[in-house]
């Protein structure tokens, strides 16, 4: 009787807990593989692969549950990985993420046991996924440990075995709601959430210690990242404003100097066009039609860099000369809305970026969306600026972003250094918007 009395404690305590530490280990598994999903771009976009293998094993060092680490492009292929003699047959294809999710998790058998895979995608895709691998060989020694301790104290008391029995099942299960609970604000992104477990040194202790170590460092991981995103912004700002002064500089001498002087060229070859005899006086016109097709060329090409307008009277007429010069130019139907006060004034870098944004989205209708429509709103709700661009052109599918996509990269840039936010709605065959939002007290002046 009582061999079967601590056969079903034994089974009720090691269901529970095996239940909640699988739980736990797979929240564990996910804040490692955002974690790494946050840091991995620095390393992919400077290509410095030896960095992210150091990083991975160093983080797989860290846990023993950790039996592997991936990293993969967004086709599936393996960028890194921690495995020194080949990935295993059928591995990579066991988990894939998808366009959307924020994670997969998939558990599957191998000759460590059950292995928790857990995928993540890094920056929505774009830059490929994280994929972790747990085994569940720390929750087997915790629950050894823990069928040891009961029999220990139920053949001490047998008399008492029921009551020890609830009480330890009482005593397991605290400390681990309260790293649970302290797991669930690192998901959430709280780094100071300590687990405070009151000098347990047992496996429970040890497990809510290295929680707190890797905690620290989780920290510690997220404080270098802000800084170096608060590095990057300034940067990019700095690199955006120097290229504004460098194209506002190339658009005025070609103006002011190249223009001239062509117009010039145009004045004094109509001159000559005079004094010639009429059977040469074909040649000169050729030339002057070419000097003229050249000056309007020229023309555009400083539109396109910085137009005047844009630094003289600002963005609303900056934006109507844009979109009748691209009526003009490629024959597109732009209905434009400007709903907004007469009075209407942004500050300098965010009229720039405003305008650079709609410029890339006209060309890119006209390049690629094959569309005769176009609808451009300007208006404010809710203390934001809206602006929503709209065509009826074939649309595409919201893949993550490829290298093609760099305009679009730099608009969502753009309107992120200003505040804001840039969203993209398409399909195939039924036409693209980006509608943008930027807090008014953030661009207006």
């Amino acid at each position: 009787m009582l061999i079967l009395l601590v056969g079903v404690v034994s089974l009720q305590v090691n269901t529970a807990v095996k239940k909640e530490l699988r739980e736990q280990l797979k929240i564990q598994g996910l804040s490692y593989a955002e974690s790494l999903a946050k840091l991995a771009p620095d390393y992919i976009f400077t290509e410095n692969y030896y960095g992210l293998y150091e990083l991975l094993s160093s983080t797989r060092l860290q846990n023993q549950a950790i039996a592997y680490i991936m990293i993969l492009d967004t086709e599936g292929n393996v960028i890194i990985s921690t495995f020194s003699e080949g990935i295993p047959e059928g591995l990579l294809d066991l988990n894939r993420i998808k366009p959307g999710q924020r994670y997969s998790i998939r558990t599957f058998n191998s000759s460590e046991g059950l292995i928790e895979d857990i995928a993540v995608p890094i920056l929505n895709l774009r830059a490929g996924y994280v994929r972790v691998g747990l085994t569940e060989q720390t929750i087997n020694v915790f629950i050894s440990g823990i069928n040891r301790t009961i029999i220990w104290l139920t053949l001490a008391v047998s008399f008492l075995g029921l009551f020890i029995s609830y009480i330890l099942a009482y005593l397991i299960t605290s400390p681990l709601n309260r790293l649970r609970h302290s797991i669930k604000a690192v998901e959430q992104g709280n780094f100071n959430q300590e687990v405070r477990l009151f000098g347990l040194k047992d496996e429970v202790g040890e497990l809510a210690y290295a929680f707190n170590q890797m905690l620290a460092r989780l920290k510690q991981a997220n404080d270098e990242l802000m800084q170096k995103e608060k590095q990057r912004q300034m940067l990019l700002k700095k690199v955006i404003f120097a290229q504004e002064e460098e194209r506002k500089r190339i658009s005025r001498e070609l103006h002011d100097e190249i223009g001239q002087a062509l117009t010039s060229i145009l004045i004094s070859l109509k001159y000559l066009e005079g004094h010639l005899p009429e059977e040469q006086r074909h040649l000169l016109t050729d030339i002057r039609n070419l000097t003229a097709q050249t000056i309007d060329e020229l023309k555009d090409l400083a539109l396109s860099l910085r137009p005047s307008v844009l630094d003289n009277l600002g963005l609303l007429p900056a934006i109507k000369n844009l979109v009748r010069h691209w009526e003009n130019r490629y024959g597109l139907t732009i209905n434009l809305h400007l709903n907004l006060p007469s009075n209407f004034k942004l500050r300098n870098e965010a009229e720039s970026s405003l305008y650079r944004v709609v410029q890339e989205a006209l060309t890119n209708i006209a390049r690629h969306a094959m569309a005769s429509r176009v609808r451009l709103v300007f208006r404010i709700k809710n203390e934001n600026l809206i602006l929503k661009i709209a065509d009826n052109g074939r649309g595409f599918s919201l893949n993550p972003v490829s290298e093609k996509s760099l305009g679009l990269i730099g608009m969502i840039e753009r309107i992120s250094l200003l505040g804001g936010n840039l969203q993209i709605l398409s399909k195939p065959g039924k036409g693209t918007m980006v509608k943008i939002q930027l807090p008014l007290k953030e661009v207006i002046l």
